[in-house]
């Protein structure tokens, strides 16, 4: 009574073709390697070194953004540096007109009605 089913055909060839794949995958690697070479690999890494200054330099160039930014929120901070940018706006605006501070978001900015 305990006889087995004979398994589908497809289970079969499934099952048999991940018995052997230990032998054929390392095959195929092989073939491949012998029909196309390793061209493909060598051409995309000599792409990718031709990519390094342009990542480098965009990076250099995030990098110092980034630290002007920290310092512009830094010193927005310090209370005694809003003093004086208000107190010189002030004095400017009396003087002939209002006067830009390069680390000040522009008076219309992000935080302005909101």
């Amino acid at each position: 009574m305990n006889e087995r089913m004979p398994r589908p055909l497809f289970h079969r060839v499934v099952g048999a073709l991940l018995w052997w794949s230990p032998v054929w995958a390392p095959l195929a690697l092989a073939l491949q390697l012998s029909v196309r070479g390793l061209d493909p690999a060598r051409r995309e890494r000599s792409r990718l070194q031709a990519e390094v200054p342009v990542v480098v330099a965009r990076n250099a160039r995030s990098a110092a953004k980034v630290a002007d930014l920290e310092a512009a929120a830094r010193a927005w901070q310090d209370p005694v540096y809003v003093e004086r940018v208000r107190k010189l706006r002030a004095s400017a605006r009396r003087a002939d007109g209002p006067v830009e501070d390069p680390s000040q978001p522009a008076q219309g900015g992000p935080t302005a009605g909101h």
